[in-house]
């Protein structure tokens, strides 16, 4: 195994073992005041009321959204997610803060809220997100039109309100103005205000109006917070009070003053408040006293003697100064003309001056710095392309505008069209005759060099870059193994472009504070500060002795000794800094290498340059680093056209920066990069292996990443997978790369020229890219306008241990052209982890017996990415600089983006779940050994082994992952894989080994299955200034052992680092040769690692079973770990070695029994791993400790233990509770070994590291019980206080347990009471005998059972009245003690109420003994109701929460109950399907009778009897069929039934209740329908009969909401029958007539109304019988009219098909509502005692029965059930049982959950 590189990227880590600083704090303050508990338990208190709160506004927008489902739309669903997303913020918020203050023994009850909450927010914001999508989906063909026709009135830009009073008039009108302009929605109305509060207003509007979409209540929150017309007016007033004074006479100061003035005075105007009398000479006064002298004087000339100066002549005096002033100022300036300032600065090129550079600059930046236009925009002061007005405006948005205002195109000004405009200025972008600021990017675009243009290798550009690339042998290790010293080196070229640096002058500070003119430049790759030795004695500064190393190009590093404290300023602000800088000969070369001309630069006047000789070339002073680079950068910036850099507001001036794409001379380029060798990655990376890694909660992004996967991903015909890439909101912004890709592909050309190999072997990488299909030429001329690219720098990594590809091409997907640019990498989501940790793979690796490992050829390019973001990963390439370039597009997932490893691996797991039923043991081959692609797995037997190889090559190859790399300990399994896939193994020179891989980073030997260490250890002189703490702890980093196989030699290296912290040395100091003396022995002996062999399989044959050993153990400096798996043969058992982890003890002192706990903490975690991995069964699991006070500890209970030792050991036993703690002493300890480290020359030697301790070698080991140490031994034991010595806080007695009524309870307590009082009675005569108490002795109990009580609930509010604190939960009774009773203190001491009345006992509300009391109570006062039950119990008791309790006592009265039961109920079940599928007419019919009915009979003689109509409805149809029946026997119904059937057809299905008569002809038909079958071949009788039986369903007995569709068919036919028979009585003919003539009415009822296309059609059920109404009109008679005119048959059977397409369509949807029982109840379950109904009797005479057997429907509801009742079992609907409030039946009585 090797020591020095890891494996691919795990996740970071960090030291552990050091005490919490928050459980320290915790234990130093427990005897905190009473009063501080009492503030912690109302802020718990607050805190729980708050996040509840939140959970059910949650819970409220989930009831809305599934109440709204059938109306809305996705701006109200955005609303309501935003919502959810804002509560569910609020909720973790409380949660954090209840976590940090609760004691660990509550924490579990609030992690049991948190779940359940966690659990409503996913199901409510997937549901919205589902119902987004599917409103998204409905809407988008219709929508979109309306969309554009509401937001076309919002052209303009919704206004902002900061919540300053002052602002709100005009913030009111102008959102009032543009809202009353569109057709928005309430909701719509709402989000935009919300989003138009910013600043202290944001969050203003509360989530009730936001949920509830109440535009109006919106509204009037903020009228009624910010219509304050005081608050406003005072604004104003000391708006006017604090007038900015003039400093000079400027037509500017002056102006500004007029407008603050004025905008004051108008505001108050709006709110009616003029200036009148001493209000108008007040603001005149305050005018004058801001004006400056001039003005002032000019301003008093005007006023005649004794009159009073007027606001409005002020006004206008000023306005007609500002006038003047202005045109003064503009005549005096004269501009120099273009066609000037071109002569003067082309004079003579080749000899810039620098003395008269300046001067002709400063003329040109200078001269016209105030404009006196005002912009008719905004109507400020300013140029009308320099409104912020304009700008915030979309580019049509500004055309339209300027448009509307009739301004010329070209220079947006009046007066003149485009035609007519004098200006000869053209777009800075596309050179046409428009404004820049019209520009419209989809309309033009800049002409550009395609990429098929050849481009010369002696003219194409070759641009200076600024990149940090790592060497190129990091990629042989893991990213950050080896010390990165970021640099880039260039040659200087001719070259066509440059970047410009960003410099600048400021004033230096010498000794005496004088200033001095400084160049510096800002350099954010610097992580020093840099200064000239020539200015640092210029400047006198002091300099001090130092020793920093400094890096830079290729890699070379100089040594300053010397510092300096530098103090500047900038020269146009106040900024000012004091740096410490290096002093250096030189910083740089000359800045920039040749003059650049700047005459057609049209730079804007007013810019304040922070280098005015910027283009010059000049010595750099000083380099200021990144520490201050972006402190000094600010957001300005401003770009003077495409081919130019831009500029950039600083705190020292506008600075240039960027690319310059003009022509220059030719020189030297700069690159500057400083940086401090870095090993920060490489120590998380060895802090991460040494960790027991706990499972991280997952992030909000893995989780959008992983539900992106689920539902964007595909897979081709072939199998292979296809991704979308996972982009980020803000993919928009993301930059096209495309200047750094080039420029990086140029730099890379010239290095594969140089390097012939490397050239070669890159050729052909690309090559087999392109020939494989994972990249494609594109033409970049044929783009769509709005597709979005990137383009992808690229660049080799050398990987010489490699046995397939030694150069691998790496993409830069974090390459941006700037630093506040987008990359790829920063719009693309990272993802999660989705497969097992290392540590997972490599334990599971250790138990197969037969093993093999494989690796995924190219895993990520087999995974193809979307078409539609294939040109986000484009890179440029070409074989040799003679050819034309070429553009590529990667088209499979590219190694280098963020997202490539979470694709990939997701992609894995998601084969694995596709194939899991057809490929078992590779599916969980996959999903489980595989880290990233590299596989080790195995099996018991050799049959096994292969066909998991087997499963697992065909489901790799079904997603076109070739797999390849195969090794295994078994030559069998690799007898079938060609030589060409097998891995070839390395050959260990030193150690005469030829068959060594490499797994994860492990050495393994598969031919003697051994694990293998590999370390070459340099000579090291501990001397050496080499020996820094930077190269000690880089070594160290690279240390490799996940396992833990070097726990002992590894706890040496940290305790070493942990030496280099204490010594405080710096970073590149040489360390104190002590620690270099321990470092280079440690480093010296590692070699003795290579002669370890550690045998793969831990498992041995045979064995009898396998149990799992740890051990635990600690020292003052370190503690650890380590676990054994014990085989147990026959005869003996043997120990292996499974893994180890160790910690060092933090640097403050601690205990060694603490330091013991933290250990037994740390093998706890790891056991718990163990198992988790290993996925195998122990017969025992066994941990060790030789920490006596430890055991202690884990048997007691954590409440009598400190804090940092509760903490732990609650830890513990959470972690260990199947587990067997035992001791074992400290010489038989293999942890013991850990915690003092040792030597790796003696850890080869040493047995029981690598087997365990001797005595565990036995069968059946021994091991003595440990002797209990006492209590006094035991140290960190809390002391319990007693608060109540009388009756403390312990188990209640059994006696209060024992009886369940009151009364009785009372009468026992009161004869113990009696007995205790005869006993200490000496005196037989005293000594009471009655048998039944008396009263004094009853109210005497009574008054123990409360202190009990009251005791048991308010210990702490008792011990709180003692004390004369305020109490927390009884504060506002005021409470008192009277003879040992809490009794309520209250407000009514001088009524005429008893004195129990006046101060009624306390009770609580949730004791069992008080519940007795109530119903005792209760049953005595004949079950009084709720209320007048309170009345009661309020006479001598205070019951808290009274009407709640008391409700719930009578609820759960079994004889209230019987009076007024509560039906039974369930949600409404699903339709059958004979009800929604098509069928002809009564195929399914249900069948009913109806009557009696009195029928006459007889001519001369009338008489009357009974009749009867039996019902037939049709099941699809709703169709009725009426046959009037004689009698209610069989016979009469058969005889119905038959003509019927005669009528309308065999009937396949027939539903009935379970009348007698209708089991009676089901029981005869059967018989008939056996006699035909038998009779049929040799009779053939009865065509009628001749097939087919008729298959009867029956319903629950006395259910007839079962049938309700052949009810409400009889209910109709009474109804008519009713209203027309009414009393009269008819014969036979007459009633079978009417009958007759109620079926053709109940035919043609509307059943519903079609839709269609030529017209709404009302569809009866006739139409399902003939084809129209049976009450219809009928159609005139077509026999006179010829047969070919007539239309043909199919009409007929056309016009069928549409009814039942409509039946399809129109009437099945209206069936889709549920009517009643919309709420799921628990389900009846077999045992529950329920009333039986019977609607012929009371509801007290209803019998008792219990529920023997239920049938759930297909939905798992259980709505009818088996009863068995008075020696019967009956089936009936749990609607016609109750079921009784008992504790038998308490599982229905839970609270149903949320639903989705």
């Amino acid at each position: 195994m090797s020591l020095l590189h890891s494996p691919k990227a795990t996740r970071s880590g960090k030291v552990h073992g050091g005490t919490d600083k928050e459980e320290n704090e915790e234990e130093n303050n427990q005897q905190r005041s009473a009063g501080a508990m009492d503030a912690l338990s109302r802020k718990i208190s607050v805190l729980s009321r708050q996040r509840k709160k939140a959970a059910d506004k949650i819970k409220r927008i989930g009831g809305i959204v599934i109440d709204d489902d059938a109306d809305v739309s996705v701006p109200k669903l955005k609303v309501y997610m935003k919502n959810v997303d804002a509560a569910y913020s609020e909720f973790n918020g409380f949660h954090n803060q209840l976590a940090e203050i609760i004691p660990d023994e509550e924490m579990e009850e609030h992690d049991q809220v948190y779940i359940e909450f966690e659990k409503d927010y996913h199901e409510v914001s997937s549901y919205i997100e589902e119902m987004q999508m599917d409103a998204a989906k409905n809407e988008a063909p219709e929508i979109k039109p309306q969309v554009i026709v509401q937001q076309q009135p919002l052209k303009a830009p919704i206004p902002t309100f900061d919540g300053r009073y002052e602002n709100w008039p005009k913030f009111k009108a102008m959102f009032l103005d543009v809202m009353a302009k569109s057709n928005d929605t309430d909701a719509i109305k709402l989000y935009h205000l919300d989003k138009a509060l910013v600043g202290t207003a944001a969050g203003i509007l509360d989530a009730r109006t936001m949920n509830e979409n109440n535009y109006a209540h919106a509204w009037n929150i903020l009228t009624e917070r910010f219509e304050n017309p005081r608050v406003i007016i005072n604004t104003h007033i000391r708006g006017l009070l604090s007038l900015k004074k003039m400093t000079k006479e400027s037509h500017r100061e002056l102006r500004q003053l007029v407008d603050d003035c004025s905008r004051h005075i108008e505001s108050l105007r709006y709110l009616k408040q003029d200036l009148l009398g001493v209000s108008e000479l007040i603001v005149v006064h305050l005018l004058a006293s801001a004006l400056d002298p001039v003005t002032r004087k000019q301003w008093e000339a005007t006023i005649v003697r004794g009159t009073l100066p007027k606001y409005e002549d002020m006004l206008k005096f000023l306005k007609q100064q500002c006038d003047i002033l202005e045109n003064c100022e503009t005549s005096a300036q004269v501009p120099t003309p273009r066609a000037e300032r071109s002569n003067v600065k082309a004079a003579d090129p080749s000899k810039p001056s620098p003395k008269s550079n300046p001067k002709i600059l400063a003329a040109s930046t200078s001269g016209g710095s105030a404009s006196s236009e005002t912009c008719d925009f905004c109507g400020e002061f300013h140029k009308n392309f320099q409104c912020e007005q304009l700008q915030s405006m979309t580019v049509p948005q500004r055309v339209e505008k300027a448009r509307s205002m009739g301004m010329c195109f070209n220079c947006l000004r009046k007066g003149h069209r485009l035609k007519d405009c004098p200006s000869d200025r053209k777009c800075l972008k596309c050179r046409q005759r428009h404004h820049t600021q019209l520009h419209d990017e989809t309309k033009f675009k800049p002409e550009s060099r395609t990429a098929e243009e050849p481009v010369p290798l002696d003219t194409a550009p070759k641009p200076v870059v600024k990149e940090a690339q790592a060497s190129s042998s990091s990629a042989s290790t893991p990213q950050g193994a080896h010390n990165v010293t970021s640099s880039c080196s260039l040659q200087a070229a001719p070259i066509k472009k440059t970047v410009l640096l960003l410099t600048a002058v400021v004033h230096v500070f010498d000794a005496q504070g004088k200033p001095h003119c400084c160049r510096v430049l800002l350099d954010c790759g610097s992580q020093v500060h840099l200064i000239t030795k020539e200015m640092a004695e210029r400047i006198g500064a002091k300099i001090s002795s130092a020793n920093v190393k400094i890096s830079g190009v290729n890699n070379r590093t100089t040594t300053s000794m010397e510092k300096a404290t530098v103090k500047f300023r900038s020269r146009y602000s106040d900024y000012r800094a004091t740096v410490e800088c290096v002093v250096t000969p030189a910083v740089t070369g000359r800045i920039p290498s040749s003059h650049i001309d700047v005459t057609d630069w049209c730079i804007p006047p007013g810019f304040q340059l922070a280098d005015p000789e910027f283009n010059v070339p000049q010595e750099i002073d000083m380099l200021i680093g990144n520490e201050l680079f972006f402190k000094i950068i600010r957001s300005g910036q401003y770009r003077l056209a495409e081919h130019l850099p831009e500029l950039r507001d600083t705190h020292l001036g506008w600075v240039f920066t960027g690319e310059l794409e003009e022509a220059c001379q030719q020189g030297p380029s700069y690159s500057h990069t400083i940086t401090v060798e870095n090993v920060y990655e490489a120590l998380q990376r060895f802090w991460t292996v040494e960790e027991v890694a706990d499972q991280e909660p997952i992030s909000s992004e893995e989780v959008e990443c992983e539900k992106h996967f689920r539902y964007t991903h595909e897979r081709t015909d072939e199998g292979r997978f296809v991704v979308q890439l996972p982009l980020k909101e803000n993919a928009s912004q993301l930059s096209d790369c495309r200047s750094v890709a080039l420029k990086r592909f140029h730099l890379l050309e010239q290095c594969l020229v140089r390097n012939p190999c490397l050239r070669e072997q890159y050729l052909q990488f690309i090559k087999e890219y392109e020939q494989l299909g994972h990249c494609k030429q594109i033409d970049e001329s044929r783009d769509p306008s709005n597709v979005q690219k990137c383009y992808l720098p690229h660049h080799a990594v050398i990987r010489p241990d490699s046995s397939t590809t030694k150069c691998r091409v790496v993409f830069d997907a974090s390459a941006k052209p700037s630093q506040n640019a987008l990359s790829l990498n920063d719009v693309l989501k990272v993802g999660g982890t989705v497969q097992s940790d290392i540590l997972d793979i490599v334990l599971r690796f250790r138990k197969h017996k037969y093993a093999f490992t494989a690796d995924i050829s190219k895993m990520y390019r087999q995974i193809v990415v979307a078409a539609m973001h294939q040109p986000l990963q484009r890179i440029f390439w070409r074989e040799s600089p003679e050819q034309p370039l070429k553009v590529y597009q990667l088209t499979t997932v590219t190694y280098g983006t963020a997202s490539a490893p979470f694709l990939a691996t997701r992609c894995l797991v998601q084969l694995a779940e596709d194939g899991h039923s057809e490929y078992p043991l590779g599916a969980s081959t996959v999903k489980e050994d595989f880290y990233v692609d590299d596989m080790l797995s195995g099996d018991d037997t050799l049959e096994a082994a292969i066909e998991r190889q087997k499963q697992v090559k065909e489901l790799l190859a079904g997603a076109g992952f070739p797999i390849h790399k195969w090794c295994s300990n078994s030559d069998l399994m690799l007898e079938h894989i060609p030589e060409s896939e097998r891995e070839s193994p390395k050959a260990l020179e030193e150690q005469g080994i030829n068959t060594v891989i490499k797994v994860l980073g492990i050495l393994w030997d598969p031919r003697s299955d051994d694990f293998l260490f590999s370390i070459k250890s340099p000579n090291f002189d501990a001397e050496s200034e080499s020996n820094t703490k930077r190269s000690i702890l880089s070594e160290i980093a690279k240390l490799y052992d996940p396992l833990g196989f070097l726990a002992p030699v590894i706890v040496l290296a940290k305790l070493l680092m942990q030496q280099l912290w204490r010594s405080k040395v710096g970073w590149d100091e040489p360390v104190e040769v002590e620690i270099a003396e321990q470092w280079a022995q440690l480093k010296a002996s590692l070699e003795a690692t290579n002669r370890m062999r550690i045998p793969r399989r831990v498992l041995i044959d045979g064995a009898v079973c396998y149990e799992l050993h740890g051990f635990a153990d600690a020292s003052m400096s370190a503690y650890g770990a380590c676990v054994f798996i014990r085989s147990v043969l026959d005869e003996s058992a043997q120990l292996q070695l499974l893994c180890s982890k160790s910690k060092v003890a933090p640097l403050k002192e601690i205990t060694i029994p603490r330091l013991e706990l933290c250990a037994a903490l740390l093998l706890a975690r790891l056991v718990n791993k163990v198992l988790q991995s290993i996925q195998m069964p122990f017969h025992r699991v066994v941990l060790w400790s030789d920490s006596q006070i430890v055991l202690a500890w884990l048997r007691k209970s954590p409440d009598q233990l400190q804090v940092f030792v509760r903490n732990r050991v609650a830890a513990i036993r959470e972690e260990t509770s199947d587990f067997e703690w035992m001791y074992v002493r400290s010489e038989f300890n293999p942890a013991d070994i850990v915690s003092r480290g040792q030597m790796p020359n003696e850890l080869v030697k040493n047995e029981m590291w690598w087997h365990g301790p001797d005595f565990l070698s036995a069968v059946n080991f021994e091991n003595k019980p440990l002797e209990e140490i006492s209590e006094e031994d035991i140290p960190e034991l809390r002391a319990t206080p007693t608060v109540l010595p009388a009756i403390e806080k312990e188990e209640q007695l059994k006696v209060f347990s024992k009886y369940s009524s009151f009364r009785k309870l009372q009468r026992v307590i009161a004869l113990v009471l009696r007995f205790a009082s005869n006993c200490k009675k000496k005196d037989s005569a005293s000594r009471v005998h009655k048998t039944i108490p008396t009263v004094a002795e009853l109210r005497l109990a009574m008054d123990i059972i409360v202190k009990v009580v009251q005791r048991e609930e308010f210990y702490d509010e008792i011990a709180r009245v003692e004390s004369g604190e305020r109490c927390r939960q009884l504060g506002s009774l005021g409470p008192i003690l009277v003879n040992g009773v809490l009794r309520v203190g209250g407000r009514l001491e001088h009524s005429n109420l008893p004195y129990n009345e006046k101060h009624p006992i306390i009770l609580p509300s949730q004791s069992p003994i008080v519940r007795m009391l109530i119903r005792a109570l209760h049953e005595e006062h004949l079950h009084l109701g709720p209320t007048g039950l309170v009345h009661v119990i309020r006479r001598d008791f205070w019951l808290i929460n009274a009407a709640a309790t008391v409700r719930g006592v009578t609820r759960s009265c079994v004889k209230c109950f019987k009076v007024k039961p509560v039906d039974t109920n369930q949600f409404m079940g699903n339709l059958p399907s004979c009800r929604v599928t098509p069928a002809p007419p009564f195929s399914v019919t249900g069948v009913d009778y109806a009557g009696p009915f009195h029928i006459k009979q007889g001519l001369r003689k009338v008489t009357t009897v009974k009749g009867y109509v039996a019902v037939f409805v049709c099941m699809v149809t709703r169709a009725v069929h009426l046959e009037l029946v004689s009698d209610m026997t069989t016979s009469a119904f058969i005889a119905a039934l038959q003509r019927f059937v005669s009528r309308r057809g065999i009937v396949h299905q027939l539903h009935s209740d379970n009348g007698t008569n209708f089991r009676g002809a089901h029981h005869e038909l059967n018989q008939l329908y056996q006699a035909f079958q038998q009779e049929q071949e040799s009779n053939q009788i009865a065509s009628f009969c001749t097939t087919k039986g008729i298959e009867w369903q029956f319903i629950p007995a006395d259910a007839p909401e079962f049938g309700g569709i052949w009810e409400a068919a009889v209910k109709s036919m009474k109804s008519h029958l009713k209203r027309v028979v009414g009393n009269s009585s008819l014969n036979f003919e007459q009633y079978a007539t009417i009958l007759t003539e109620i079926e053709a009415i109940l035919n043609s009822r509307p059943l519903f109304v079609t839709s269609a296309p030529d017209g709404s059609e009302v569809i009866t059920p006739a139409h399902y019988l003939i084809g129209r109404p049976l009450t219809a009109i009928p159609e005139p008679s077509y026999e006179d009219i010829q047969a070919n005119r007539l239309d043909k048959w199919q009409h007929l059977q056309m016009l069928r098909e549409h009814f039942w397409k409509a039946w399809s369509r129109d009437y099945l949807s209206s069936l889709q509502p549920r009517k009643k029982n919309q709420k799921l109840e628990a389900n009846v379950i077999p045992g529950m005692i329920v009333l039986v109904h019977n609607r012929n009797l009371p509801p007290l005479q209803w019998k008792l029965g219990v529920v023997t057997k239920t049938f759930p429907g297909a939905d798992g509801l259980v709505r009818a059930v088996d009863v068995y009742s008075d020696k019967s079992t009956f089936r009936r609907p749990i609607n016609k049982l109750s079921i009784l409030p008992i504790e038998d039946n308490k599982a229905y009585f839970g609270a149903p959950k949320f639903l989705k």
